[in-house]
């Protein structure tokens, strides 16, 4: 399952709120804000990478998330 042929974009997430328990789904990307445009308004976060996603200390959660492949962003 551990395939290394592209690098990810990013990765569909399971999102659960701290606050009030409600989840969501949502799509968190790998790379700078500052490269966001209002064609990729389905973006929910970023991030640098698979690793800081997985250490991330938000106001939510990640339950669990399918990483998003530079050939199936779009």
């Amino acid at each position: 399952m551990d395939k290394e042929m592209s690098k990810p974009v990013g990765a569909r997430c399971n999102i659960k709120w701290k606050d009030d328990g409600k989840e969501y789904q949502g799509y968190i990307h790998f790379g700078d804000y500052d490269d966001f445009d209002d064609s990729e308004s389905h973006i929910f976060f970023f991030c640098e990478n698979e690793e800081e996603l997985k250490n991330l200390d938000e106001e939510f959660e990640i339950l669990d998330y399918e990483l998003v492949e530079e050939s199936e962003h779009g």
